[in-house]
């Protein structure tokens, strides 16, 4: 079995190395479309006081994305001019980009291959399963927006943004 993965998401590139993982004899390859710059990416929270600790079924990479997280004690909310400190939450974040390089490295050590270039016209030519993971401004999904009917409501929700300082990056 062949299975493409377009683009170098991190849930695409865990995803590769799940499957190369249990069936070493699938052909997994990554088509990296150019990643866009994560440096401003917000980071991803791997656990925090409402939810169960972040864990990936690879222990390997499960310790590597560990050992390079961020953990906090407590959040500082700035709104308008006001400052509201809250401690003895625990928040764990890693910076996406070393979230990134991490489990594209271990994707690369299971046997992925990369390949550059452009996506063909026919993503049926590339394997027997495609998977698209090419972030949030998806160039494939928007290629096939007419298959996928994708939807955007706004909200009123409201959410935290979570920095991390360049020591952690």
């Amino acid at each position: 079995m062949k299975i493409a993965i377009i683009g170098t998401d991190s849930a695409g590139l865990y995803l590769a190395c799940l499957v190369k993982a249990r069936s070493s004899e699938v052909e997994v390859a990554i088509q990296d479309t150019g990643a866009p710059d994560l440096s401003a990416a917000t980071p991803h929270i791997l656990t925090n006081p409402v939810k169960p600790e972040f864990k990936l079924q690879d222990e390997v990479l499960s310790k590597a994305v560990a050992d390079a997280a961020v953990r906090t004690a407590g959040v500082v909310v700035v709104r308008d001019d006001e400052t509201v400190r809250s401690t003895g939450h625990v928040y764990s974040l890693i910076a996406a980009p070393v979230l990134t390089r991490i489990v594209r490295d271990g994707a690369a050590s299971l046997g992925c291959t990369f390949v550059g270039g452009a996506v063909p016209g026919k993503l049926s030519e590339l394997a027997d399963v495609v998977v698209i993971a090419d972030g949030a401004e998806s160039v494939t999904r928007a290629r096939l927006a007419d298959g996928f009917k994708p939807e955007l409501k706004s909200s009123r929700n409201r959410r935290f943004v979570f920095g991390l300082d360049g020591a952690s990056a």
